[in-house]
């Protein structure tokens, strides 16, 4: 089940492993924590065999585009750049990210599903490292300066009013039990999946 880090709400204490509590504040967290419970029940039950990877923040190169403001804003943030359109940060851009890339998301789907010691059992799939929102938008637009020749103007604004607070918190991930458990290993750094992005949307504009 793919599920997610944010249902941990706003930890206090980085990285966050899966010893901590979740404590969801958003419906959308409550519902993924909801689900974790009702198939962990059905695995001890024998109904069904699962598992639950909690996911940080998925980035990569995509045909689909999510309909949700929140969910994939890095790869909105590249098709705008790459669009020659500006990026908005809200506030100073200064909280902490956990960015893991699609291909490292997969290798744990697989790796999970073909070892039977996984089930019953939750998972974070995280890399481990912090990048700030504000560094993040900035290697989008210095990767679309490379390829359009044009600089991206990255601007800040106020957060909008009735914003939730899971928006501003700060993770990092702990995936040692994942790694434990079945030898994964995330390859792809942070900067090498940010130009594939970028190269993707680049390509799909010229196409």
């Amino acid at each position: 089940f793919a599920s997610t880090v944010t249902l941990y709400g706003l930890t206090k204490v980085l990285p966050v492993s899966e010893k901590v509590y979740p404590m969801p504040i958003t419906t959308y967290d409550l519902h993924k924590l909801f689900i974790e419970k009702h198939i962990e029940m059905a695995t001890k039950n024998k109904i069904i065999n699962a598992t639950s990877l909690r996911l940080s923040n998925v980035y990569g190169p995509s045909l689909g585009r999510s309909s949700a403001n929140d969910r994939g804003i890095l790869n909105k943030v590249a098709e705008l750049a790459t669009n020659k359109k500006d990026i908005t940060i809200y506030g100073n851009g200064e909280y902490i990210r956990d960015y893991i890339f699609i291909d490292d998301v997969i290798s744990a789907f697989v790796l999970t599903a073909i070892n039977d010691s996984t089930i019953g059992k939750v998972f974070n799939v995280t890399s481990g490292k912090g990048t700030t929102i504000k560094t993040a938008f900035g290697l989008v637009s210095d990767y679309v300066a490379k390829f359009t020749g044009k600089e991206v103007k990255i601007n800040h604004i106020e957060w909008p009013i009735g914003i939730s607070n899971i928006e501003r918190r700060n993770f990092i991930g702990n995936a040692n039990k994942l790694k434990r458990a079945t030898g994964w290993q995330p390859k792809t750094l942070f900067d090498d999946g940010v130009n594939i992005i970028v190269n993707e949307f680049w390509k799909q504009r010229r196409e």
